[in-house]
């Protein structure tokens, strides 16, 4: 482990489910869309999807999505789908993961990734 890592992972800027997420986006390319979609989520997740596709030393390295919902508003969905779309436009592959269940506004954002996948027991 490098000293940077222990730091980003002892940075004292909220829970621990907070770091895992944050860890989580700045290594491995990978956001956590979990409980219900609204318009504070599209925001967040609309940034990450640009900071992910904006830097060039990560041009074409995949971008993953791990998603838990039972949906939300159909707008900040859309919003999400059209992030996803812009980022494959780019030459990004967008993998989409489903953990326990996506239900709503969660179907369209996690069947517009470039590859598609799902715990064998989540509920759709």
């Amino acid at each position: 482990m490098h000293e940077d890592d222990f730091e980003i992972m002892t940075e004292q800027h909220g829970s621990m489910k907070e770091e895992i997420i944050r860890n989580a986006f700045k290594k491995e390319r990978t956001i956590y869309l979990y409980g219900e979609i609204d318009e504070e989520k599209e925001s967040i997740f609309n940034r990450m999807m640009e900071k992910l596709t904006t830097d060039e030393k990560h041009f074409g390295k995949p971008i993953h999505i791990k998603i838990s919902t039972v949906g939300g508003d159909f707008f900040a969905c859309v919003s999400m789908v059209s992030a996803i779309e812009s980022a494959k436009q780019k030459g990004f592959d967008v993998y989409t993961y489903v953990y326990s269940k996506c239900q709503s506004a969660g179907v369209p954002i996690a069947l517009s990734g470039t590859k598609r996948y799902c715990q064998k027991y989540s509920s759709w």
